[in-house]
């Protein structure tokens, strides 16, 4: 045998092999190093959850920096809550709780204390328990309950904004009366007739009275919503494609994309959206948990593929789509490549770490909600596994209703192994694109096509250049749903979901109202409040007053990670950056200048 002497040689034999020990060894493709876990330690000076004491949680993270987190009031939108941290094994986690009395110093008070109201309008200074606060004690025409008076320089209600830029003082025309105005723009969604208070944007479709009840522009049978009592869905996800890198291969920018996707691009009518990560890390764990469910990360108690639990009963799309039908009249599956991130071992079941066997401690993601479903497979790795086993349940359930997760864990294991910017990354997604083709020659070949709404999104993007994504919001969401009109958050999709079945978003019993908004219309905000996250699309609405946007900068550590991988993307958070208080959804990174 000849010896092999080419360096380029050298170096692909090299790649193949560590690609291969990391595909059939680690569930998701993380190297030992990229997944080990430095020895971390946790303390509580409060003893948990102590609601009325102030704490302090310090230790060592999991990748050996010192840290330190005090229990602290929240403001805006939050007032009156406390974050209280406490350990959760090794981990320090968050944990948002209203207080009865008011909130002061990092701990809930015990009593009301002294409600100030020098000008007897009987709202007063303190806020917390005392109620909302009044803005101007002195003047008893000034106060949370006031009218805004639209030209006198005065906020008379104290919402931060003045004369016109209140909402109150915009003109919006209402002639039936049913609360949309024909204006449009900063009044809402426009409505279509304003002498019909039975037709307006948030009316359910009347299928055989030949009127667009819902101002979509769609009548009757040719409205979507008039078969969702029979639609199918089928999310498809694409695990860890970057935004810019899909839309470098989809526009043949690539070489080794001279075909581009012609799949996604059919499906979606050339129509690409932005999905982005707002809350909890750009990873695994968090996003597919958010898509699912639509809450953030600190409603569900997943904030990273090392900080999680399961995701509570009754979150998820799957059981209020099976509550709302009858769990006998629609089938649901959860079909998965990945393995420990969308795992379903619960406390003390029997698991695998690095790829190494150990019992689970916390609980993964869908150690509850695999009840539920129907069918739940997981760990399934290669695309031909999860691809065939998606056309093998479409034909068995051809004729019932379904809602479907078919989720392909790459490209984001052929980035971890050899780089976003790297060719395979790139025939990953193609390969995805190529199932995307198979999955609805399937559909149209069992003719349930016209009937099944299909959105193809990924859980986060990657790193610009990188074999990680610890910073990588910008992601993708494409879809044949004719009723998205805007790009959002990646928790915007599960809403959208219930909202074409016909399914509340608003809390239920033991379960709050969901965190994210439906796409088929924009976030009901006249403007985004202190602590939110902003989306940056068209006629997006904007930081309310005196709140300036910042930027999606993360902290890992003792370093600061800019986000990439999204071009053009303005995407960040609305704060009171600037008033000396390091506030929610700000760090060092963003808000040097509060956070030390």
């Amino acid at each position: 045998m000849k010896p092999i002497n080419n360096v380029a040689t050298i170096i692909k034999i090299f790649f193949v092999v560590l690609m291969m020990l990391l595909v059939f060894s680690s569930p998701d493709g993380l190297t030992v190093a990229e997944g080990a876990i430095l020895q971390q330690t946790c303390n509580d000076s409060d003893g948990g959850l102590n609601y009325e004491q102030a704490g302090v949680v310090d230790g060592i993270g999991p990748n050996g920096w010192n840290y330190s987190k005090s229990d602290v009031c929240e403001t805006g939108a939050y007032d009156g809550y406390l974050k209280e941290f406490y350990c959760n094994g090794t981990i320090a986690w968050p944990k948002r709780y209203q207080c009865a009395n008011g909130c002061s110093d990092g701990a809930c008070l015990t009593d009301p204390g002294t409600c100030t109201d020098s000008d007897g309008d009987t709202f007063a200074v303190e806020g917390g328990a005392c109620g909302l606060v009044d803005c101007d004690d002195t003047d008893p025409a000034v106060n949370p309950g006031a009218v805004e008076a639209c030209s006198n320089g005065i906020d008379d209600n104290c919402d931060g904004l003045i004369d016109s830029q209140d909402p109150a003082c915009l003109i919006c025309t209402d002639l039936d009366g049913d609360g949309y105005s024909i204006d449009g723009g900063a009044c809402g969604v426009a409505d279509c007739d304003d002498a019909d208070p039975a037709v307006n944007p948030g009316a359910a479709e009347v299928c055989d009275n030949g009127v667009d009840d819902d101002c979509d522009g769609l009548i009757d049978a040719n409205d979507p919503f008039c078969s969702a009592s029979n639609l199918n869905v089928i999310i498809i996800g694409w695990d860890g494609t970057q935004w810019d890198h899909l839309m470098e291969c989809y526009n043949k920018v690539l070489p080794e994309c001279a075909g581009g996707l012609p799949n996604l691009e059919a499906l979606s009518g050339d129509k690409i959206y932005n999905s982005i990560t707002t809350s909890g890390d750009s990873s695994t764990k968090p996003g597919w948990a958010q898509i699912i469910s639509g809450y953030n990360a600190e409603e569900l108690g997943i904030y990273s593929n090392g900080a999680y639990q399961p995701i509570p009963q009754g979150y998820t799309v799957f059981e209020k789509v099976e509550d709302h039908f009858g769990s006998n009249n629609v089938v649901t599956m959860f079909i998965s490549g990945k393995g420990v991130n969308t795992g379903g071992a619960c406390i003390g079941d029997a698991t695998t770490k690095n790829g190494q066997p150990v019992t689970e401690d916390k609980g993964q993601p869908m150690c509850i909600t695999k009840d539920y479903l129907d069918y739940y497979e997981n760990d399934l790795r290669l695309n031909s596994v999860v691809g065939n086993r998606a056309l093998e349940l479409l034909d068995a359930h051809q004729n019932d209703q379904f809602l479907a997760l078919f989720l392909f864990r790459v490209p984001d294991v052929y980035g971890h192994v050899a780089g976003e910017n790297s060719v395979d990354y790139s025939e990953q997604i193609i390969d995805n694109d190529n199932w995307l083709g198979n999955i609805v020659a399937k559909l149209n070949q069992l003719g349930i096509y016209d009937n099944t709404l299909i959105y193809v999104i990924s859980d986060h993007g990657f790193d610009e250049d990188s074999n990680r994504h610890g910073n990588a919001p910008y992601a993708f969401l494409a879809s044949n749903d004719p009723l998205i009109m805007r790009s959002g958050d990646r928790k915007d999709l599960a809403p959208t979901i219930l909202e074409r079945y016909g399914i509340s978003m608003d809390a239920s019993g033991n379960i709050p109202a969901v965190d994210g908004y439906s796409l088929y219309s924009l976030p009901p905000l006249a403007c985004i409040p202190e602590g939110a996250a902003y989306i940056d699309y068209q006629n997006a609405p904007f930081c309310c007053a005196g709140l300036s946007l910042i930027g999606l900068d993360k902290r890992t550590g003792p370093n600061c990670i800019a986000p990439t991988g999204g071009t053009g993307n303005n995407s960040g958070y609305c704060t009171n950056c600037g008033n000396g208080v390091c506030d929610f959804n700000e760090s060092r990174c963003n808000c040097p200048g509060d956070c030390p």
